[in-house]
């Protein structure tokens, strides 16, 4: 037994001098939300998030978690818990043995450590104060022994500690305020009235601004202070408006925030100075923004007034065309010392540059400061600007050089014109730089000797028709897209793991990763390959619907080239490439297929055939793609909404219904008008209720929404929430903003069954073969658990299908229309309903059926902890004919008209053996920490009841297998 000192009094009151300030740091776990950083609890009792890594903070406090040297520590979690009398969640801190609780005071910010509080619904175990630790400590409380305690720690041995909430009381120095901005810029200003000092404090108060002094040239002036939210004014009336310095001091502890923070002593130096930058020019010669013959070198700006002394940049003055490329480099000078000219600045080109006469646009930035109106000596090499002289602001002068009003020089004819147009046309599909047709056009239209416009017409034809294009380059970005007759344009959009058609360029990005043998590989941001566009429901092997493989292959090894088409002018197609690939070997002869990528502008889909290999380019079909050069996209690897609405059954339409984000801490309802009520999950038809709107944010929560189901009539709802319709901000992880889908139910006077059956009919199977049989099922969690007598009710979510003898049927495909409903064995009556989905990583997760397919059921809503608490017994799972079946039926599903349904062995309908549920006498998961409890026990990974791994156990013993207890007999 520990021995401890009674405190007659825990806290005293104490008179707070004017340099310190009491305050109160609070680390509410039961309100998760309210933390800093934020934590989103687990909704489901007994589940747990980790937060050992995690530093939380609380105004100059930060809690934080560690172990000691050579020990193996535990773990901490934010756990969720049921209260049994109110059946509400709860959330405690939940630290484990050999884990270190650090309670500090941030550093530099000069607070010390008074007292703490642990809440008294806490838990302790063998939680206690670390050796060696300042201070004195009386069960859940903790005193300071003097006034320099910046850190605390409290260690748990063996029993885990439960905390609720933690309140932490220290003090700090008040004149710590320091503003975090002002209105000031170090700039000079025409006048002054106002500096308003912004800080990180809310509730700033004026305290005394007697000691406020603002001294300058004129003396001392009086200022008024004001304070609103966290910003302090001081003002001065009327306005400073006479140049010179000014300082304004400002006492320590003139201001105070809402917490008690004072001000440290401030000051603030600015000038008051009219502004200089007012010698403009009122003219240029020749005339600037006006079609002239050329810019000659020596044009002329002229000034108001006599101009005193030009000081030519340490930048250099340029000239620049159109595409900002520098055309001339220029000085500065007086333009004479005797009126007119000395009004006037003269600006002459470097390096013996002539005048320009090229026809074009041109730019010439005149930079700030480079003309002034006096000098203390002009004629002095090194002058000075005088006090109070003022200079030219910064100005930018267009010139437009038309070398066509120049009646000495030889026009171009249209043709010449339209050649020399046409040689500005580069880029992916248009003639590359070596191409003969480009060299012919260049070398005809930089000729001494004028070509005809015949020779030039030919040229022209030759480049319009070039095959020899510039191409992509290997490590560069790619938006591409398809582009009909008519210039509409679908880009090949990346987006959720498909290459699809898009309006928009966001998500049009791909890589050429590498040329191979003059064929071209394009890469997804997350390393999938490109194949040849291939049309919904295409037979042939080996490609896939999403667009991309994992594996680089001969399917995506694809052929560029530029897209000539018999009957359509080569100049129409001028810039655009085709794309042929392999669409793979054709399903029921299995020879190899080749295709041009194929759009159908029409319908908007793709139509890729093997059977077409005429190119097409009108305003319906088009085989043509263009390339522009893009930015590598970002990859997202952001979290997805889990969401749920609870309750899942009601009884009325008016009854509360809420929608949870389970995973996401801040969600803003984005688009009301989205969102619809529909009978199925795809939400292909929408049903109209009477509520004005749908969802409504609940006041204090940032992730839960009510939902209003006025108006609808008894049944199965799916709340279907479009891509769109919410935005996450304020999360730590990238959120993706996908489609979203949740369901309830309807029941209306206390009707039967947790979930009605599935009203959409099954399909047909009459004409299936239903000789499917050889496979085996189990519940996951009793893999590895041998003579398992009671199963909990989480158990249920997972059941899986797998195939008994790898090689006795060619694949196991599983139909997910179909409804698969557990049901209580005696009665029938339904409890949940799902479909199966794939499960390809099943011979992974357990090595012991490396060879073996799986299916695994997905229930519409799955079971939480304690949802059947007091429905023990039997259940089974109920599975229609035409369920799952072999490679057959896949292709089947995919495509009826591609086998007959004779040819597809199937399952007949059947039911599951009877699993008996009972969440008491079921065998519980341990609490052993430092185990991979989701191991199994095909791999060996068997734990004692102490926590060590043993290679084999031994018959009689009890070990932790798969996270429960096992009894090996």
């Amino acid at each position: 037994m520990k021995k401890v000192l009674l405190f007659l009094m825990l806290f005293t009151t104490v008179l707070i001098k004017a340099q310190e300030v009491n305050l109160e740091a609070t680390f509410d776990f039961n309100n998760p939300t309210t933390l800093n950083p934020s934590i989103t609890p687990v909704q489901q009792s007994n589940s747990g998030i980790p937060v050992y890594n995690k530093v939380f903070k609380s105004g100059s406090i930060n809690l934080s978690f560690s172990k000691l040297e050579n020990d193996i520590g535990g773990s901490v979690e934010l756990k969720t818990y049921v209260n049994t009398l109110t059946d509400q969640f709860v959330y405690r801190l939940n630290v484990s043995s050999h884990i270190v609780v650090n309670i500090t005071c941030e550093e530099n910010s000069g607070a010390v450590l008074d007292s703490l509080r642990i809440s008294n619904s806490s838990v302790l175990g063998d939680l206690g104060l670390i050796h060696g630790q300042p201070g004195q400590q009386i069960g859940k409380y903790w005193k300071s022994n003097s006034k320099n305690v910046t850190s605390v720690s409290y260690y748990v041995t063996v029993s885990p500690s439960v905390m609720d909430k933690l309140t932490v009381y220290y003090s700090a120095p008040s004149e710590t305020l320091v503003p975090s901005s002002t209105n000031l810029d170090g700039k000079p200003m025409e006048s002054f009235s106002s500096l308003a000092l912004t800080f990180n404090k809310s509730g700033m108060s004026v305290e005394d601004a007697s000691g406020i002094k603002l001294t300058g040239p004129q003396g001392e002036r009086s200022v008024t202070a004001s304070a609103s939210g966290s910003t302090v004014t001081l003002s001065v009336n009327p306005a400073i408006t006479e140049e010179g310095q000014y300082t304004i001091t400002i006492p320590a502890r003139s201001f105070k925030s809402s917490e008690g923070y004072e001000n440290k002593e401030l000051q603030y130096t600015f000038t008051v100075q009219a502004p200089r930058n007012t010698f403009d020019f009122t003219s240029s010669d020749p005339e600037q923004n006006t079609p002239i013959v050329k810019v000659p070198n020596g044009f002329i700006l002229t000034f108001p007034e006599r101009v005193g002394g030009v000081v030519n940049p340490s930048s250099t003055l340029e000239i620049l065309d159109s595409n900002g490329q520098r055309v001339r480099s220029l000085k500065a000078e007086r333009l004479g010392n005797t009126e007119p000219d000395n009004y006037s600045v003269k600006f002459t080109f470097k390096n013996g540059d002539g005048d320009i006469t090229t026809s074009g646009t041109y730019t010439f930035l005149l930079p700030e400061g480079v003309v002034y109106n006096n000098y203390f000596d002009e004629e002095a090499s090194d002058h000075g600007v005088a006090a109070g002289a003022t200079f030219n602001p910064q100005r930018t002068l267009a010139f437009i050089v038309d070398e066509t009003l120049d009646p000495t020089k030889p026009h171009d004819s249209q043709t010449m014109k339209d050649a020399k147009e046409l040689l500005k046309k580069t880029g992916i599909g248009y003639p590359s730089a070596n191409s003969a047709s480009r060299q012919t056009l260049v070398r005809l239209t930089t000729a001494e000797e004028v070509p005809t416009d015949e020779e030039l017409e030919n040229a022209m034809q030759a480049f319009y028709s070039e095959t020899d294009v510039t191409m992509p380059e290997v490590g560069k970005w790619y938006a591409i897209c398809g582009v009909n007759k008519s210039g509409r344009k679908l880009y090949l959009a990346y987006k959720e793991g498909v290459v699809k058609l898009d309006l928009g360029r966001g998500d049009a990005a791909l890589k050429l990763s590498g040329i191979e043998n003059g064929k071209y590989v394009f890469e997804t941001v997350d390393g999938k390959f490109l194949h040849v566009l291939k049309a919904a429901g295409d037979t042939h092997v080996g490609t896939s619907e999403s667009n991309v493989t994992d594996n680089n292959t001969f399917l995506n090894k694809l052929s560029l080239s530029r897209l000539l088409v018999d009957g359509v002018a080569a100049k129409e197609t001028m810039g655009l490439l085709t794309i042929n690939g392999s669409l793979g070997s054709d399903a029921g002869t299995g020879v190899p297929q080749n295709a041009y990528a194929l759009i159908n502008f029409s319908t908007d889909i793709i139509v890729t055939s093997a059977d077409d290999q005429v190119l097409h380019f009108d305003e319906e079909l088009s085989n043509a793609f263009s390339f522009a050069e893009t930015t590598e996209p970002v990859l997202i690897t952001g979290i997805d909404p889990e969401i749920i609405i609870n309750p899942f059954t009601v009884e009325s339409n008016t009854a509360s219904l809420t929608l949870v984000f389970q995973n996401i801490s801040k969600v803003t309802l984005s688009d009301l008008s989205k969102v619809y009520f529909s009978n199925s999950a795809e939400g292909t038809e929408h049903i109209n209720g009477t509520a004005a709107n749908i969802l409504t944010a609940i006041s204090g929560k940032q992730n839960e929404f009510t939902v209003h189901a006025d108006g609808l009539a008894n049944g199965l709802y799916y709340l279907v929430m479009p891509e769109g319709t919410f935005s996450y901000t304020g999360n730590s992880e990238e959120v993706n903003d996908k489609r979203l889908v949740a369901v309830f139910k309807i029941e209306g006077n206390g009707g039967g069954g947790d979930q009605p059956d599935d009203p959409t009919p099954p399909t047909p199977s009459t004409d299936f073969d239903e000789s499917y049989e050889s496979y085996s099922f189990n519940l996951l969690d009793c893999i590895g658990r041998p003579n398992v007598d009671y199963i909990a009710d989480t158990d249920l979510n997972n059941f899986v299908i797998y195939t008994f003898i790898p090689e006795y049927y060619s694949d196991l495909v599983c139909d997910p229309s179909k409804t698969v409903t557990i049901v209580r064995a005696l009665s029938g009556s339904p409890v949940r309903s799902g479909h199966f989905e794939p499960y390809p990583t099943f011979a992974k997760d357990y090595p012991i059926y490396e060879g073996r397919k799986a299916i695994r059921l997905v229930l519409d809503q799955p079971f939480h902890a304690g949802d059947l608490k007091y429905k023990s017994g039997l259940y089974a799972i109920q599975i229609p004919a035409a369920t799952f079946g072999d490679a057959n039926f896949g292709k089947w599903l995919a495509n009826p008209n591609s086998v007959s349904p004779s040819m597809c062995k199937v399952n007949k309908k059947s039911s599951s053996h009877s699993f008996q549920l009972n969440n008491s006498l079921a065998e519980p998961t341990v609490s052993i920490e430092n185990i991979d409890a989701d191991a199994i026990y095909g791999e060996q990974r068997v734990y004692d009841l102490n926590g060590r791994r043993v290679a084999e156990p031994v018959k009689g013993g009890i070990y932790i297998i798969n996270g429960r207890k096992v009894l090996v007999k």
